[in-house]
């Protein structure tokens, strides 16, 4: 799945874990990604001006933030190997939460 937008929220949401790549590109708005707990998956978020919250905390997830207030985050979650995860916006944040 891929997406590019700007000016305008994005709010993806899977009710199974993804099985395929993820891209999503924003500008000027935020990114919501909602995922099962269960999912497997390699992530690399960056957000310019912005922050990065996820409720995966567990797994090799390392988030970094610089001066300027732009944020990344890169890592695995879970137990075997799954899609690699890429998101990137600019003066909107990312969200990365679990399905209920």
């Amino acid at each position: 799945m891929k997406i590019d937008n700007r000016d305008g929220n994005i709010n993806v949401r899977f009710s199974a874990p993804p099985k395929e790549d993820v891209e999503i590109t924003n500008a000027s708005a935020p990114i919501s990604l909602t995922l099962p707990g269960n999912s497997n998956f390699e992530v690399s978020a960056d957000c310019h001006s912005c922050d990065i919250d996820t409720e995966f905390e567990s797994g090799t997830l390392t988030k970094t933030s610089n001066k300027s207030g732009d944020s990344h985050l890169e890592g695995k979650y879970g137990s075997s190997r799954g899609p690699r995860i890429t998101l990137k916006t600019s003066y909107g944040s990312i969200a990365i939460t679990k399905t209920s």
